[in-house]
């Protein structure tokens, strides 16, 4: 399996863990594709599916970070202002 075809693998597991709400599961992942990269040899046409797969459920997996981040937010701030 090439080194892209690993980082798709990770991405698609981010984004499952994700989408099924555990977004702290999808982030822990984060260092094993750095590792792949940090490794990869550079990328030739073959890979180009993968990569661009990669990016679009890396910008579907910002998302869930962004709203978790929020509903994280919402909760903190409910929870000061009931102490309050």
């Amino acid at each position: 399996m090439s080194a892209y075809a690993k980082l798709l693998d990770i991405a698609q597991h981010q984004a499952a863990a994700a989408l099924s709400g555990d977004v702290d599961a999808a982030v822990e992942l984060m260092d094993a594709r750095a590792e792949i990269i940090a490794t990869a040899p550079p990328a030739t046409t073959a890979e180009k599916s993968a990569i661009e797969e990669v990016l679009r459920l890396d910008r579907q997996f910002a998302g869930f970070i962004r709203q978790a981040s929020l509903q994280r937010g919402r909760r903190i701030q409910m929870h000061c202002t009931r102490r309050q």
